[in-house]
């Protein structure tokens, strides 16, 4: 029987730059690579985030009004 070494990778974006994020999740998987981890799994949404705010506090807004569903 194979063992893979598997990683179930919790990590936040970089707050509004998709840049930022992309380089913070390859760092990770070099990471995880020099652990010996074969197969890593990322939050779906991690690239472009999806933040964990948005429930609680109404979407970032440059300039005008910013109407809010009830």
């Amino acid at each position: 029987m194979k063992v893979v070494k598997a990683a179930a990778v919790q990590i936040s974006p970089v707050l509004y730059s998709r840049d930022g994020t992309v380089e913070k999740v390859v760092r990770k998987i070099h990471e995880l690579r020099e652990q010996g981890v074969q197969f890593a799994t990322f939050p779906e949404t991690v690239v472009p985030y999806y933040p964990y705010f948005a429930f609680i506090q109404t979407p970032y807004h440059r300039g005008g009004e910013v109407e809010v569903a009830d």
